[in-house]
């Protein structure tokens, strides 16, 4: 037995410095990783009621600027997928290839639920008016349930709403703010784009010809449609004008229907999923590797920052919005 060589200390302190730190960092990620899902481990092991269903919310993610769209998905496996499961959270991942996309799938979201309240509302104004205080349906307890009431709570399950939105990242946080938004404001009704007047024109001439053929084939065409649209077109129509009682058109009604459509209108859906932002950090560049390198070795941090977000959103802590939130995530920046 003999003393290692000058080399083999050096390749051996080598060895030691790096195995020690792989398995340190290790050691303190699962440590954290455990730490952050015993929080929310209890929501799993606890028994559901048997009209309970399981809490589901929706992933917004985009690539970070500069970089793919794998980075965002790594960050989402890493640090937010293990407490989603361990707090029997389901998720359902929607990825934006390119800008823009996050705020209007948001956008149209939020214009599909008004849309439905706004259904909603008119079949129960419809019901109430309907129905009489003294009809034997409301006198009878033990009647059957009228169709509409089964078609809502079929209507329910077959739905399974969000109750919560992810928003991983500055560039997704900022995308559904934005599309929560233009939801609010965006009109229920689609106006169809105009046409030019030589189009309209030459439409006009093709459709002559073709209505001589197809007299009886259009008459009936228009009586089906007149009756699976009449009560709607006949909504919209009393919405846009007035009728007085000779039937003509009230011209001060109909300047201030005008004046109140061009106002800008702030609907808010009934039910409204809440919003939890979760940072991201894209460290690229020749200048922040020793960072990098640093954020290698002490994982742990950044699963106890990210962790502490996705641990609210889980156990379902929420708070007003407040207008500092907005300038959420603007230490990302820094290494975009």
């Amino acid at each position: 037995i003999k003393a290692p060589s000058k080399g083999t200390v050096i390749f051996g302190s080598i060895v030691a410095a790096i195995g020690g730190t792989v398995y340190t960092s290790n050691h303190y990620a699962t440590e954290s990783r455990k730490r952050l899902c015993d929080q929310v481990s209890w929501l799993a092991e606890r028994p559901c009621d048997v009209h309970e269903i399981p809490r589901k919310v929706s992933v917004y993610i985009s690539a970070p600027p500069g970089d793919g769209l794998e980075k965002s998905r790594s960050w989402f496996r890493e640090y937010v997928k293990p407490i989603l499961v361990a707090g029997a959270v389901d998720y359902e991942i929607k990825e934006a290839s390119g800008p823009g996309q996050i705020e209007f799938a948001v956008r149209d979201e939020i214009v599909r639920r008004r849309r439905i309240a706004a259904a909603q509302k008119e079949r129960k104004e419809q019901e109430s008016s309907n129905i009489s205080p003294s009809s034997p349906e409301q006198k009878n307890a033990f009647s059957a349930m009228n169709p509409p009431t089964l078609d809502a709570i079929k209507h329910k399950k077959e739905e399974h709403l969000v109750d919560g939105v992810l928003a991983i990242g500055r560039q997704a946080w900022r995308e559904v703010l934005s599309g929560i938004v233009l939801g609010c404001k965006a009109p229920l009704v689609v106006i169809p784009p105009a046409v030019p007047e030589s189009e309209t024109n030459t439409n006009n001439k093709n459709e002559e010809d073709i209505n001589k053929e197809k007299n009886i084939e259009g008459t009936k065409d228009e009586l089906d449609l007149d009756l699976a649209l009449g009560p709607v077109a006949e909504k919209l129509m009393m919405d846009e004008i007035a009728v007085n009682g000779n039937g003509n058109v009230d011209s001060d009604t109909t300047n201030s229907t005008d004046s109140s459509a061009s106002q800008e209108r702030f609907d808010i859906p009934p039910v409204l999923s809440p919003v939890m932002y979760i940072p991201q950090e894209n460290i690229i560049g020749w200048t922040n590797i020793p960072y990098r390198l640093f954020m290698w070795a002490a994982d742990y941090q950044r699963i106890e920052k990210v962790g502490k977000y996705v641990v609210a959103a889980v156990l379902n802590e929420t708070r007003p919005l407040r207008p500092e939130d907005e300038n959420q995530g603007e230490s990302e920046k820094v290494y975009w």
